[in-house]
């Protein structure tokens, strides 16, 4: 007696697109975990950034599944890739030095930030904030890599192949 074996497209398609949204739910919570861990570790963490890290999806679309783990923090990117040495001016101020003292020093826009080694709210036209420190304005700060760290270590966890793009 012949045994008859079909096969349904559409349903393989469907069991492994639960099975595929099943597994990346978890491996994405999983990594948000992580990269909160990772992000709130060092110096400078007020724990903002680890709060704001969220997983979104997955997203099935076709045969595709996709989710993403991040933050939409403005700095969160600095964080994560580093920075380079650069000034730092208010938003929409000519880069001009204006130092104390000097004409246009108090008709010029203000920065308004809490300086960490002073211990109170600072004042300022521009960073640097002296004539002698020019070329030392913000120093730049390594990258922490909280997000690409979390994703090593998910895909060890999973015996996943990573990939990383760099947009």
């Amino acid at each position: 007696m012949p045994f008859v074996t079909r096969v349904h497209r559409s349903q393989i398609q469907v069991t492994s697109t639960r099975i595929s949204t099943r597994k990346l739910r978890k491996i994405s919570n999983e990594m948000e975990r992580e990269a909160r861990i990772l992000a709130s570790i060092g110096p400078y963490s007020t724990g903002r950034l680890a709060k704001s890290i969220h997983a979104r999806g997955p997203i099935t679309s076709g045969w595709t599944v996709t989710a993403w783990v991040g933050s939409r923090l403005p700095y969160a990117e600095s964080v994560e890739r580093g920075a380079r040495r650069h000034d730092i001016f208010p938003m929409g101020a000519p880069h001009v030095y204006r130092f104390y003292g000097q004409p246009g020093y108090k008709d010029a826009p203000q920065l308004k930030f809490f300086w960490r080694k002073a211990g109170r709210t600072v004042f300022t036209p521009q960073v640097p904030m002296a004539p002698g420190t020019v070329p030392v304005s913000h120093p730049g700060q390594k990258p922490k890599r909280f997000l690409i760290r979390s994703a090593g270590t998910i895909a060890v966890k999973y015996r996943m192949r990573l990939i990383i793009y760099d947009l």
